[in-house]
């Protein structure tokens, strides 16, 4: 790093509209109307996540499909995610597009499980 570069290795979402067209299930569960924006101003991967990490942990009012479906993918989703951020922190940009790759997957597969509203 130079005295005022700063150089960053990070993983953003360029279209909030991707997010929600590939995901529309765990979107709406994630980011219902009238929810406010995360702090990065866009509804992106990692910020879906991190909406779902916290309906798994602290949310009574799932209905019991969509629980049983967190509970059955959401622990690898955040062992993906933590391997992500853990790369990138390292600056290990290969490794965080692998990581990157299987967590799309792995929300792919909760999308799927989860049941239509």
């Amino acid at each position: 790093m130079g005295r005022m570069l700063q150089i960053r290795v990070m993983a953003t979402t360029y279209s909030e509209d991707d997010v929600r067209r590939a995901w529309p299930k765990l979107f709406e569960l994630a980011f219902p109307p009238g929810s406010p924006l995360p702090a990065t101003k866009i509804r992106g991967v990692l910020e879906l996540v991190r909406s779902l990490g916290d309906l798994h942990l602290f949310s009574d009012d799932l209905p019991t499909e969509a629980r049983l479906a967190m509970d059955e993918h959401f622990p690898k989703i955040a062992v993906l995610r933590d391997g992500l951020e853990k790369n990138l922190a390292d600056w290990k940009a290969g490794e965080a597009n692998a990581y990157s790759d299987r967590l799309e997957d792995a929300i792919d597969l909760l999308e799927a499980d989860m049941p239509r509203n």
